[in-house]
């Protein structure tokens, strides 16, 4: 009896962390492939999952990421983005 509720959660577990896997990987490669390594501030705020670009730019203010360029011509460096992620990942909205 126990062995089987075992062998059940073991089956569930695998299966949820195979889900869990294949959306980050996918998401990897969405983020490597789809993306130049020097991005706009729309191409920003969605890689970081941001709703507005207001919000990008009150984490730009607040030092969470940072922004290149001056005036209105702004860019922003996708490997600097993805560190700030990774620092920001318990504040940014992204599904797991």
């Amino acid at each position: 009896m126990v062995n089987i509720i075992w062998d059940s959660i073991e089956t569930e577990l695998s299966k949820m962390l195979d889900t869990k896997l294949s959306v980050l990987v996918k998401k990897e490669k969405v983020l490597n492939d789809d993306y130049p390594e020097k991005l706009s501030r729309k191409q920003a705020a969605k890689i970081l999952n941001l709703d507005s670009l207001q919000t990008l730019d009150n984490w730009v203010k607040q030092g969470r990421v940072k922004k290149h360029g001056t005036g209105k011509k702004v860019y922003f460096v996708k490997s600097e983005l993805m560190e700030s992620k990774n620092f920001n990942q318990k504040y940014s909205r992204l599904p797991l």
